[in-house]
């Protein structure tokens, strides 16, 4: 299933040039948009990705490990879910130097060769687990992140808490009261700041 309804291209008659691309998205993307439901941001460096393979996977993980702590597919149905044309051996190879250059945003990588599987690990619930062993982040509750999107309507929230705990620890770990509250105040002023991200 597709998300866009429709799509209508715009030409200027003088210059015969686009002049505006109208997308209508379907309804039902809509309503899960407005009411936040199954709704995966994109991390901001997902845009910097420069390879197709790099941008594929994140994708690939973002989809099938979300928020969940891992994902372990096995090598052959990943190269099938990515739709790559090359042999599997090429596919693995490649696979390896992605793993090695560690840049994906949101997901560690390793390789479990053994079993011919990959295992992909949440970065943000690797977190969460310290914060449980106490290595003094403050830990937020699972619904300061909607309440962050509402503040700062169009920003990648997870971005923004990554931003607000680098902050936090350069200001020296300030004991916190209400660290969610603390956490949607960085929020609202990153979003009064810049409105448009």
């Amino acid at each position: 299933m597709g998300i866009i309804e429709r799509a209508a291209l715009e030409m200027d008659e003088k210059t015969n040039r686009p002049r505006k691309l109208r997308i209508t998205l379907l309804d039902m993307i809509i309503e899960a948009i407005k009411e936040r439901k199954n709704v995966l941001t994109l991390h901001r460096d997902y845009f910097r990705l420069r390879k197709p393979i790099q941008r594929r996977i994140y994708e690939l993980a973002r989809k099938h490990c979300g928020n969940q702590e891992e994902w372990c597919p096995y090598v052959k149905t990943l190269h099938v879910k990515s739709g790559s044309k090359a042999e599997l051996r090429e596919f693995r190879r490649a696979f390896k130097n992605l793993v090695e250059e560690k840049s994906l945003p949101d997901y560690d990588i390793a390789l479990d060769e053994e079993n011919d599987q990959v295992i992909f690990t949440n970065k943000k619930n690797a977190l969460t687990g310290q914060e449980k062993e106490g290595d003094g982040f403050p830990a937020l509750e699972p619904e300061t992140y909607n309440d962050a999107r509402i503040v700062a309507s169009g920003y990648d929230v997870y971005y923004l808490e990554e931003e607000w705990r680098d902050w936090w620890v350069d200001s020296g770990k300030p004991p916190l009261s209400n660290p969610d509250k603390a956490f949607i105040g960085f929020c609202k002023a990153s979003y009064e700041k810049n409105p448009n991200p």
